[in-house]
């Protein structure tokens, strides 16, 4: 089957079905316009900022760098990507040069169903776009800890560990309000913009930790019904957590992960966060931080070296709060600096697309085994200034087994040397 505009007819393409075919056709017809410069496709999520440079804020270039690497990224990508989507990425800034740069992108507003689940890290459980970019930012910081030798974001300590250069921070862009307890406001709640953190607790519901609805959009709050695997495979909710809870998490733990902690000195925090539309700087605020640290009850107990962060908060000028009534897009895209490539998954599965260039259905930002390729990292220095390395770690579910030449025992299904049969 093809598909026809006019006279001209694009490239031929099959399915399994009748709809999947009609769905490649107008696949393969977009790309074919977009690559000729004949299609374009423009939403608030999208659309270019263009802020004369007098009033132009820091808010305002970290947007406009992210939806320009956006653009770019997306004019090679084959696959339909219309719909609703929420745009989030991580910068870097260098105070001495004062540049931004984008070190990982991702878009997506779902997440993996309960029947999709997989306990062995080949999925992609959370497709939200700030979990994305955040995934792409750990992997971008396992590449540049193998490039320690070219000193360009680390540097290392007289006790072996690591630590970001005084110059340089990060950012995070979000092209509207993440979900939970920071976009729970109406247009009436009267708000600042000054960028000082003085959180709105109003109403009961606000501080809430709250849960994304599964095949559906917005949040509910938490209940304390344990949740199990075995319940979930027979059609109980699946809970994820609101990515504002999990933002709140970053700032405290930081954004580099449980395990590229055992390398560092100290957490890795955000020094701002930029909203592209729906912002509110009393909720925010709360939803970010204040909730966890307030005055009347600051948050102690904490490891040497952590903290509670309260970034700041901050939206672009040119501010477009339309609201949007179209159905989200079930893909989403990861692109980060290090890997250099852009991956489309399909959100709801927490794979690769069918029909991608690789034909590899475990994404490239999955857990195990490949999101960490190994882990031989020197982390430190012996009195005589030899090198300590960390064993390199194995893959989950991998127990070594001595092999066995009885025919017998392969027959029936038996481990070898144990005589039980396998689980």
């Amino acid at each position: 089957m093809a598909a026809r505009l006019g006279e001209h007819q694009f490239d031929i393409v099959t399915g399994k079905s009748l709809n999947e075919t009609k769905n490649r056709a107008t696949a393969e017809a977009l790309r074919q316009l977009k690559k000729q410069g004949l299609y374009t496709q423009t939403q608030n999520a999208t659309e270019a900022i263009h802020v004369p440079l007098s009033i132009q804020t820091f808010g305002d270039r970290v947007a406009m760098k992210t939806l320009a690497k956006f653009r770019s990224l997306v004019a090679s990508v084959s696959e339909d990507l219309s719909g609703r989507k929420v745009i989030a990425a991580i910068l870097l800034h260098d105070d001495i040069e004062d540049q931004l740069s984008v070190v990982s992108l991702g878009t997506g507003n779902c997440f993996v169903t309960g029947d999709n689940l997989c306990d062995e890290g080949n999925v992609i459980n959370d497709s939200h776009a700030e979990i994305i970019a955040k995934r792409g930012f750990q992997r971008y910081l396992l590449k540049e800890i193998y490039r320690l030798r070219d000193r360009r974001i680390f540097k290392q300590t007289l006790f072996g560990t690591l630590k970001v250069m005084s110059h340089l921070s990060f950012h995070l862009y979000i092209s509207t309000a993440p979900c939970g307890d920071g976009a729970v406001f109406t247009r009436a709640d009267p708000h600042h913009t000054d960028g000082d953190h003085e959180p709105v607790f109003r109403k009961r519901q606000h501080g809430l930790l709250r849960t994304k609805v599964e095949k559906g959009e917005g949040t509910i709050p938490t209940d304390d019904t344990p949740q199990t695997l075995d319940g979930i495979r027979r059609g109980q909710r699946l809970r994820t957590m609101s990515c504002s809870d999990k933002i709140c998490r970053w700032n405290v733990l930081g954004i580099q992960g449980a395990l590229l902690s055992l390398f560092l000195v100290e957490p890795i925090y955000l020094s701002s966060i930029t909203l592209g539309m729906l912002f509110n700087d009393g909720h925010m605020s709360r939803a970010m931080c204040c909730r966890v640290d307030r005055d009347d009850q600051p948050l102690t107990g904490l490891p040497p070296g952590y903290r509670a962060q309260h970034p700041k908060l901050g939206c672009v000028t040119r501010v477009t709060d339309t609201r949007s009534v179209d159905r989200s897009s079930p893909l989403s895209v990861n692109w980060n600096m290090a890997d250099n490539s852009v991956e489309v998954t399909d959100a709801t599965r927490g794979m690769t697309t069918r029909y991608h260039k690789y034909n590899v259905p475990r994404p490239d930002s999955a857990k195990d085994p490949y999101f960490y390729p190994s882990l031989g990292l020197t982390v430190g220095k012996t009195s005589d200034n030899r090198p300590i390395e960390r064993q390199r770690t194995q893959p989950r579910n991998t127990v070594p087994r001595k092999k066995c030449s009885n025919r017998r025992c392969i027959k029936m299904g038996t481990v070898s040397g144990s005589g039980n049969p396998r689980k």
